[in-house]
């Protein structure tokens, strides 16, 4: 492990000096989100968490005009601590020291992954945090201690709050939290734990509602859903005519159907009741789901040849670094159609072992269940971008790869019961005196 993270540093050395810390056009919001959160309001953008940390750790006004990069520098000191956690979880899986230092190599240096510790975006973060969860998840099956589970109900609310799409961990926390009240058949602390947490959550929406007037923990999923509204061409027959003829309005002038829902959307927000969009959405949906199903199962596959080095460009190279700049973390770069392929396989080796044992692997299932969970969050909700928007899983399907390139030590089957000794085997054992 030392001489991995010893390389990892080596890497981020030669690494992160020739890029500068990226103030993209989201960043900009967390600022605005800020102002509101400070005079003890919920902004229906963005949820508290990182525009609260990008104003702590900025020394400046408080300005998205006028910052300095410190977060991106705590962001770094994160990730480093991160790969500590991640080694651990690769333990879990090989017993293999070589197999679990390439692992821990290829996560300290992927392009996909680090480019993000230096961009004032959530990605990093939620990187980070995925992984310290999937560690307490597992020491919790290591060690059946509920204070592991009782951590990770908490860590899982946090996550939340620093990004809306982290929401699908809700179900899988509660997933594992269920399966842990079954196999106990008793109510216990980290149960009553995770249902606060569920109560946290609610809450916010509910303070969403009452002074933005809307339910949920971001309105910009609203957006997002408009957008494959638009995409899938199912909105012609919708009883909202106002919103189907700006819509037709914009294609008649041969608008990209992004830009179109977008705009829409916007223009519409801006004097309507910020339910309308929702309800212009949710009637599309229920008038033709096959249709829309039919789109998602395109968008899916266009998905799937998407790189997730896509997002990554030398538009944040430093001044006076040449280009084109190849850095040796690039190839370490598939296309998203392999984080399906992870959650297959991890969903088949379940299959598998209950087949065979009529026991959860919950090592795999857990798996199976965040990545999935990503995948289906950005397929329903997400316009583009999914090279950003994946990349909380990306270190889960280096996590895969290596773990199937070897030996795979299950925690399931540490615990196993011992074989019962063969007959003979308690009898004493005389000497022969040969």
């Amino acid at each position: 492990m030392l001489w991995a993270y010893f390389i990892n540093i080596i890497y981020g050395i030669y690494f992160y000096p020739k890029y500068a810390v990226m103030n993209y056009y989201d960043t900009g919001s967390y600022f605005d989100a800020f102002q509101r959160i400070s005079n003890w309001r919920a902004d229906m953008f963005r949820t508290p968490v990182y525009p609260i940390l990008l104003v702590l750790f900025d020394p400046m006004d408080g300005s998205k005009d006028a910052f300095t990069p410190v977060l991106a520098y705590f962001q770094l000191l994160i990730f480093y601590v991160s790969m500590y956690c991640f080694y651990r979880l690769m333990k879990n899986f090989t017993k293999k020291p070589i197999i679990q230092a390439a692992a821990v190599i290829a996560y300290g240096c992927a392009s996909p992954i680090i480019i993000f510790n230096k961009s004032l975006l959530t990605e990093s973060l939620t990187i980070s945090g995925i992984i310290f969860l999937m560690f307490l998840f597992f020491r919790h099956i290591e060690t059946k201690r509920g204070g592991f589970l009782i951590s990770a109900c908490f860590v899982t609310f946090i996550l939340t709050m620093l990004r809306p799409s982290n929401v699908f961990i809700y179900i899988v926390t509660g997933i594992y939290t269920a399966g842990f009240w079954v196999r106990n058949k008793r109510f216990s602390s980290p149960v009553a734990v995770y249902a606060v947490c569920l109560l946290m959550l609610f809450g916010y929406m509910w303070l969403n509602r009452i002074q933005n007037n809307y339910f949920g923990l971001s309105i910009v999923s609203e957006r997002n859903r408009m957008h494959d509204i638009v995409c899938a061409d199912i909105y012609h027959d919708n009883s909202d005519r106002e919103i189907v003829k700006a819509i037709e309005a914009k294609k008649a002038e041969d608008r990209p159907d992004p830009e179109i829902a977008y705009e829409v959307g916007l223009e519409f927000e801006s004097f309507s009741p910020i339910n309308r969009i929702g309800a212009f959405v949710s009637e599309a949906m229920r008038k033709h789901p096959i249709l829309f199903l039919r789109y998602l199962v395109r968008k899916s596959l266009d998905i799937g040849q998407t790189s997730m080095l896509m997002w990554y460009s030398n538009s944040q190279v430093k001044e006076g670094v040449p280009e084109p700049l190849v850095i040796p973390g690039d190839f370490l770069s598939l296309n998203i159609g392999a984080i399906f392929l992870m959650a297959i396989i991890e969903f088949l080796v379940v299959l598998s072992g209950w087949i065979r044992e009529k026991t959860v692997q919950w090592d795999s299932f857990l798996l199976f269940l965040m990545i999935a969970g990503q995948s289906a969050m950005n397929i329903l909700a997400a316009p583009g971008e999914y090279h950003r928007l994946f990349a909380p899983v990306y270190p889960l399907v280096i996590l895969c790869l290596f773990s199937h390139s070897g030996w795979r030590g299950r925690l399931s089957r540490k615990q196993e019961k011992p074989e019962k000794p063969a007959r003979n085997a308690l009898r004493p054992v005389y000497n022969s005196g040969r």
